[in-house]
């Protein structure tokens, strides 16, 4: 099943079939950047005014959360952690995801929105969540929201950093890419590229870190942290987040290229014309069952 979300509904399509399963209307305004999160039987949905949850199959509303905009949201062990915008600052919250009750709190100096000019997305695993907050990177425990670390950056937090095994990988404004060790927040490398824009979302592989800078995609060694290979992706447009799967590396150019990469080697190997899409954000790919889903603005 594929759960899709407009602007004021929300749909399930059977994944082989693309038919409308259910369709809902929440009366919460718009779906805001928090997207979709889904678990074997729920999912949850961010929206202008509220936070709700839904039966996986039916549709039918299991609770909602009248709380103010809704940035980004992650689950673990019943458990979901959401960020929240407030005016210039925002908050950090634990919520249980049976009855929608708030645990815990954290407030944040600035936004939690995960975009490029306020900091930032939250990573999250079973034991800590680790998101930006203006030039600190901090690490929480999720069950009660007590601080493990916090570690002071030279810089805002440009997007959500990514966890995988025992560290974490976060872009940089300078244009480089972090990798801290998740038990006391300590830097193990710093990648540094010539040029000075910002990274993008990195995406992680047992071996690899994979992501963009300008009109690049870059592979550096997950462990040290030296370039592995570079490869130019050039007059496609805005590149998205690598996806990483078994067949290849995939990345999306421009809302309108698919390209196929070796991720041992960065040779490009194969580039699919998806035409125009139509929308007012930016498309991105998802990786699930098996399968490649191209998720519309």
């Amino acid at each position: 099943m594929v759960v899709a979300a407009g602007t004021i509904r929300l749909a399930a399509l059977d994944a082989a079939s693309g038919q409308v399963k259910w369709d809902v209307k929440t009366g919460l305004g718009q779906v805001n950047s928090t997207g979709l999160l889904a678990t074997d039987d729920t999912v949850f949905v961010g929206w202008d005014r509220g936070l709700s949850a839904h039966d996986l199959e039916t549709g039918k509303e299991c609770w909602r959360l009248p709380v103010p905009n809704p940035t980004t949201a992650h689950i673990r062990r019943g458990r979901l952690v959401v960020g929240f915008d407030e005016g210039d600052t925002g908050w950090m919250a634990g919520i249980d995801a049976s009855g929608g009750r708030i645990i815990w709190r954290y407030d944040t100096r600035q936004k939690v929105a995960a975009n490029w000019q306020n900091p930032s997305e939250a990573a999250l695993d079973s034991n800590r969540v680790v998101f930006g907050d203006g030039g600190d990177l901090i690490s929480l425990n999720p069950r009660n929201g007590r601080i493990h670390w916090r570690t002071e950056l030279e810089q805002n937090v440009p997007t959500g950093p990514v966890i995988f095994d025992d560290f974490t990988y976060m872009p940089t404004r300078n244009g480089g890419l972090l990798a801290l060790q998740l038990s006391d927040g300590l830097v193990a490398w710093a990648w540094q590229p010539g040029k000075r824009s910002s990274p993008g979302q990195p995406t992680v592989s047992d071996d690899a870190v994979f992501f963009t800078e300008g009109d690049q995609l870059i592979s550096v060694g997950r462990a040290t942290g030296k370039t592995l290979w570079s490869a130019e992706v050039a007059d496609k447009g805005q590149l998205g987040q690598p996806v990483f799967t078994e067949d290849g590396l995939y990345l999306l150019a421009g809302n309108r290229h698919l390209m196929k990469f070796d991720p041992e080697s960065g040779d490009e190997k194969a580039q699919f014309d998806l035409g125009e899409i139509r929308g007012s954000g930016e498309a991105h790919l998802v990786f699930a069952d098996e399968k490649l889903y191209l998720v519309l603005p």
